[in-house]
């Protein structure tokens, strides 16, 4: 997982708290200012969902879920769901 803004870290990634499998990766804004940032990912996943510190998906998702436009020191956390093989079951949440 990578951004592309000098003034946002990202501070964790991990497994879902919920065993689903899913990634969580938490960022923050560290320099006091706006910043816009471009997500990657160095393995497959499908879109990110924006979540809240309890991994609950938040009601207004971004339209590219693949930006965030934070607000100076602002907390963010996404969730990545690993794309699936071809032919492979996608367990529920």
């Amino acid at each position: 997982m990578a951004v592309d803004s000098p003034g946002v870290l990202v501070e964790a990634v991990k497994l879902a708290e919920d065993g689903s499998g899913d990634l969580v990766v938490r960022m923050y804004e560290s320099q006091g200012a706006r910043a816009t940032a471009s997500l990657s990912c160095s393995v497959p996943c499908q879109s990110p969902t924006r979540t809240d510190l309890l991994e609950r998906d938040l009601e207004q998702q971004p339209d590219d879920p693949w930006t965030l436009h934070l607000r100076p020191f602002e907390l963010a956390t996404v969730r990545l769901r690993p794309a699936r093989a071809v032919g492979e079951r996608e367990e529920p949440r």
